[in-house]
């Protein structure tokens, strides 16, 4: 059962399937007493462990609908770093030893784990899984022993592989584990009695033997189970639950499991459990954690991000008493950097090239073994890697990213940093296996291999070694920081692809800081495995560690000035005691910042504070936040968005004509908006919005079609985030298409032919080529359109191509275009986003049946094909990459398509069901079929004149279209046109529409009027050039007071007037000018200015308007002034 927790996550409830009871066996083992296994020797035969791969084996490369750049910025910014510390004793092992040699088996699936005394390792055998016991300073303590020894000959005892070695801190004991061919579908563990496995014990064996093969089974620990994910052939990603505690008492157990939705394009893929270092437990009630990668360039390429990608956990929370009770909750995406998954496609097994040229496994599929989760208290974290394409060459490097989580199990996790290993040397990393230690430094150990064809010295090769890398807690985000190091370089090439399938890197449990690491390399042209352990200097010694919730920060440049606070937390870790001094890094323009307090006793928590003013500018900024204390200094990095809060529709773009019904609007942010107001309304003031939607995506397709031949508006608003509601976009407009299934207007309509399959088929003819005996085309009840009946047609398991003909169809001489009109639903076999194995399409004949080509998906108006038939499928009678309906689509619904000009031909249409040769599935259903022919209406034409042709500006103006045809009269609409400009439409009288128009602007108008036709009569248009001249003016002017005395104001009055036949309001300014006086300006609207005269006597006064864009310029009739001198003398006395 599906449902939606409060956060919106989507929540499966119960699992899908349920174990018997197992009954565990228990078998003493003394190591001392066993046989080792008969080593390989050059020579003998060596065989391939298949990686289990569903779907064809090439698989098409889906093209993004948003270009992405090919380089990955994360390794640009690795390479420029390089090595930021001084070479320190991490770059040198303090254990670097041979460990288990090749077995014949191709890849060996190196594991291993580190307990409180011993090294475990294990590798693929010849006979199941076999592996070695290694003290700590390497040195082997047993021989190669096989893992069919816990078997003791029970349902285990063949062993096939695939081996994963665990040692479960919280309790102290082993976990071993592989799968075998026992009903072809068994899970074996073994779970040790002691923490020594060199010492004689009883094991505790359980055999899972699951619904499918459990391919590439994976293990997590975890307080309330054993979480395995695994590759099978279903829709979905599997993963179980074993429940721990019970094993480790040795009880029966009913394992639970579980399926995620699969990911499209994948023919391979495992949901990770992540797995628990220290004996830090997570928060009470925390559920088990699993995760994968999403590169939305292949898996949603009609939607990708083109700025990023994502990581998706997924929460298991078992109910081991009421399975029902259980909930799987997922996907949770996790943001991150562009990364991708094409190495040399999506499914080959071999990109990454040797010396020879011979290319290895890339593994681009899943997030590598072993996601490792560590718990500090009052934060969690989880460290994964992937591979990745750095160049978009097929240049492999290792995708590390850290999550953290702050707040308990309601809290989100979080991405604090990520990075890509590359440095720039052609060199190919990959095969990943990443830990933490208990003061959060990593460690990173990964493959490594180059071919001799790159412009590097002398062109030389790098055979397939074993190199590591690392970083400590506190270090600059983003980069690895200790340089690269090599555990130890290879010799040779080895002749096959098949690599890894992975390694392992661990933590000693004893110490909590060593690394141990094993994985694969080439030795004389062979495989072997190495076991390596190094050590972070600081790990241990007294120190403190910084956290924060708010590793994300935003805030709006529309609401300056601001305060952004940050709540620090200084966690003291092996004994520290003291306090560390806080402050920022470099902070970006416009923002300043300060802690307080700015000392702080740790363990403790200061607030940061940026303020943020008005010199801030948009963009993403990463945020140091510094902490000293002694010779020890850590930065804690936090990333601040600065969004300026505006939105850029992209598409459909402005203007767009022929759009369909259902258009994808989409549109860019710059706002930390969490949802967006859609509005789509039929007038510019949106006062009748005919469509609304909230959404939280960039982009919406409307759930109710818009309707055909129709011009509408729309325009976006954010309705929350920093920028609050934020204001409206700009108004685009579209107008959609006509309805394809509809004659153009101007033409008749003649229905050719009807068809509802009721009750009697008339005419149609059925075919199976080759004939198979399968059951062909038949009449069915189930799905019909209306009312009672369909055709059907069945998608069987054998290559076969069903025909349905319809019966010869005569078009009419002169029409000038055809439609077909059918409705349709169905359930045809599918391989991935983009292609199928079985596929319904359309032949057309345009000569009665002689010959048929394939109808294209340019002609289908109304629901064209959706994929088309995958490259493996060579036995479909269709042809590879033939356009054709599949996937499941149940409810009847419309296709239209335009056959274009088929007058005077007899068609016939076929209706084709091409299937392969292997999975039936349901079929297509076919109803309502209908062929209709569109002749031209006699035709008319369409006259146009304007009055006053040149007219003024404000001079009203009337258009007159007149339309004619034949000997009747037309009837029907004209709509008239200022070029693309909609001017008005009206309704034909006696074959004429008349238009009033006041406002056209100064210029030249190209005018038309478009008659749309009506029953009768065919759509015409006339054409009309119309002038618009700037209007005369006049202006006049009065003197107030007159006369005056000199040096007094006196104010100048102006009447500005449009001549007739203009109309209108005047802009501009009046310039006034006098004798003796420095005149004044009037600027429009404004009627007076105020001068004064420096000399006694008689005056002029002139005037004159300069005149605008819609009128022209006119001068004021000249007025005197009379200037009288002062009324007060040089003494101060009145006259």
């Amino acid at each position: 059962m599906h449902s939606q927790r409060a956060d919106g996550v989507e929540l499966r409830r119960g699992a899908v399937w349920v174990s018997e009871l197992i009954t565990p066996d228990f078998v003493h083992v003394a190591f001392g007493a066993q046989t080792p296994v008969t080593p390989w020797q050059p020579g003998d035969p060596i065989r391939d462990i298949p990686r289990q791969f569903f779907g064809p084996p090439a698989r098409p490369i889906p093209i993004p609908v948003n270009p992405v750049s090919a380089v990955d910025a994360l390794a640009q910014l690795q390479m420029r770093v390089g090595a930021m510390r001084a070479p320190e004793a991490f770059n040198t092992p303090l254990v670097n030893v041979l460990g288990l040699g090749n077995t014949g088996i191709q890849p060996p699936d190196p594991t291993g784990d580190i307990g409180t005394s011993h090294y475990l390792q294990s590798v693929n055998g010849s006979g199941g899984s076999v592996y070695r016991i290694f003290d700590k300073t390497g040195a082997a303590v047993s021989g190669t022993l096989s893992m069919e020894v816990l078997a003791a000959g029970g349902a285990c005892a063949n062993g096939y592989g695939d081996p994963i070695i665990l040692f479960d801190e919280l309790a102290n004991r082993w976990l071993l584990t592989e799968f075998s061919t026992n009903a072809g579908r068994s899970l074996c563990v073994y779970i040790s009695q002691f923490a020594d496995p060199a010492i004689a014990q009883t094991w505790t064996r359980y055999v899972v033997q699951a619904p499918q093969f459990p391919d590439y089974p994976k293990y997590g620990v975890w307080p309330d189970a054993y979480y395995v994910g695994t590759n099978e052939p279903a829709t979905g990603a599997e993963i179980y639950a074993f429940d721990r505690n019970r094993m480790l008492a040795g009880l029966p157990i009913a394992t639970q499991r579980f399926v995620a939705p699969e990911l499209p394009g994948f023919g391979f893929q495992v949901l990770q459990p992540v797995d628990l270092d220290g004996i830090n437990l997570p928060p009470s009630g925390a559920p088990g954690v699993f995760v994968r990668h999403r590169d939305d360039e292949v898996h949603d390429p009609g939607a990708n991000d083109a700025n990023g990608d994502r990581l998706e956990l997924f929460e298991l929370d078992i109910d081991w008493t009421t399975p029902a009770n259980s909930t799987l909750a997922g996907p949770i995406g996790v943001p991150v950097a562009e990364f991708s998954s094409d190495i040399n496609g999506l499914s080959s097994f071999n990109a990454f090239a040797q010396p020879s040229g011979q290319k290895l496994d890339p593994l681009r599929e899943q997030v590598m073994f072993r996601p490792a989760y560590r718990s500090y208290g009052s934060f969690e974290q989880v460290v994964g890697n992937l591979t990745t394409d750095i160049d978009g060459a097929d240049t492999g490097g290792v995708r590390w990213f850290e999550l953290r989580r702050t707040g308990g199990v309601t809290a989100p996790w979080q991405l604090y940093q990520e990075g890509t290993v590359a440095l720039g040397d052609f060199v190919d990393r990959w095969m990943g296996a990443i830990a933490v230690d208990q003061n959060g430094n990593i460690g990173l150990g990964y493959s490594a291999v180059r071919d001799s064809s790159h412009a590097v010295p002398n062109n030389t090769g790098v055979p397939a070694g074993l190199r590591f890398i690392g970083r400590l807690d506190g270090d600059p985000v983003d980069v690895m920081t200790t340089g690269e190091g090599s555990f130890i370089a290879g010799t040779g090439s080895q002749p096959g692809e098949r690599w890894g399938d992975y390694h392992a890197m661990n933590v000693d449990p004893a110490d909590g800081c060593t690394f141990w690491f094993t994985g694969e390399y080439v030795s004389g042209g062979s495989w072997t495995t190495r076991i390596a352990g190094t050590r972070h200097d600081r790990c241990g010694a007294p120190q403190f560690m910084l956290n924060s919730a708010d590793i994300q920060l935003s805030a709006c440049l529309l609401n300056l000035p601001q305060t952004v606070n940050i709540d620090l937390d200084a966690l003291a870790q092996n004994g520290f005691i003291g306090s560390v001094n806080l402050q920022f890094g470099t902070l970006p323009t416009g923002v300043s910042g300060s802690f307080a307090p700015s000392t702080l006793v740790v363990p403790g928590t200061s607030i940061g504070s940026m303020n943020i003013s008005a010199g801030a500018s948009a963009g993403s900024f990463l945020i140091p936040l510094i902490a000293t204390s002694g010779a020890l200094t850590k930065e804690f990095d936090v990333r601040l968005s600065l969004k300026a809060g505006d939105i850029q529709l992209l598409s459909p773009g402005d203007a767009m004509l022929d759009v369909v019904p259902t258009p994808t609007f989409s549109w860019s942010a710059t706002g930390s908006t969490t949802q967006f107001l859609l509005q789509v309304a039929t007038d510019n003031g949106f006062t009748n919005i005919v469509y609304s939607a909230t959404v939280a995506e960039l982009s919406h397709v409307p759930t109710t079609a818009l309707s055909f031949n129709t011009e509408y508006y729309w325009r976006v608003q954010q309705v929350n985030g920093d920028c609050g509601a934020g204001t409206w976009s700009s108004v685009r407009t579209l107008t959609t298409r006509p309805d394809p299934a509809q004659c153009p207007v101007g033409t008749a309509t003649t229905t050719v032919f009807s068809d509802t399959i009721e009750p009697e088929q008339v005419g149609w003819t059925v075919a199976e080529l080759p004939a198979q005996g399968q059951p062909g085309w038949s009449v069915t009840t189930t799905r019909p359109a209306s009312p009672t009946h369909s055709w059907f047609g069945n998608d069987s398991a054998t290559s076969t191509e069903q025909r349905l003909d319809t019966p010869s169809l005569v078009i009419p001489v002169g029409a000038t275009s055809t439609i077909l009109q059918f409705s349709h639903a169905y359930n045809i076999e599918q391989n991935s986003p983009a292609d199928c194995w079985d596929g319904a399409t359309l032949d057309l004949s345009t000569n009665n049946g002689s010959s048929f080509a394939p109808l294209p998906n340019a002609s289908l108006r109304m629901d064209g094909y959706t994929r088309t038939i995958n490259s493996m499928a060579i036995d479909n009678p269709l042809g590879v990459g033939r356009s054709v309906w599949c996937g499941s689509a149940l409810t009847q619904h419309p296709v239209v398509a335009q056959l274009g000009n088929q007058g005077g031909n007899t068609l016939k249409l076929r209706f084709l069901l091409g299937t392969d040769g292997a999975m039936a599935t349901e079929g297509w259903y076919v109803d309502d079929v209908v062929v209709k022919a569109c002749t031209p209406l006699p035709p008319t034409t369409t006259s146009l004149s304007s009055s006053n042709d040149p007219s003024v500006f404000g001079q009203g103006t009337m258009l007159t279209a007149t339309v004619s045809g034949g000997s009747g009269t037309a009837t029907g609409s004209v709509t008239f046109h200022d070029g693309a400009s909609v001017l008005g439409t009206t309704v034909l009288s006696g074959g004429v529409a008349t238009l009033a128009l006041t406002s056209l602007s100064v210029g030249s108008h190209a005018l038309s009027a478009v008659y749309s036709g009506d029953s009768v009569y065919g759509g015409s248009s006339g054409n009309d050039a119309h002038t618009v001249n700037k209007a005369d003016t006049s202006v006049a002017i009065t003197d107030t007071p007159d006369p005056a005395f000199q040096g007094s104001p006196v104010t100048i009055s102006a009447t500005l007037l449009p001549q007739a036949p203009g109309a209108g309001v005047a802009s501009g300014s009046i310039i006034v000018s006098a004798t003796h006086s420095a005149g004044c300006v009037i600027v429009l609207p404004a009627t007076s200015c105020d001068l004064t005269f420096t000399t006694a006597g008689a005056q002029t006064v002139d005037a004159n308007y300069s005149g605008d864009g819609n009128f022209n310029a006119a001068t004021a009739p000249q007025i005197d002034h009379q200037s009288d001198q002062s009324a007060i003398f040089g003494d101060g006395f009145e006259t």
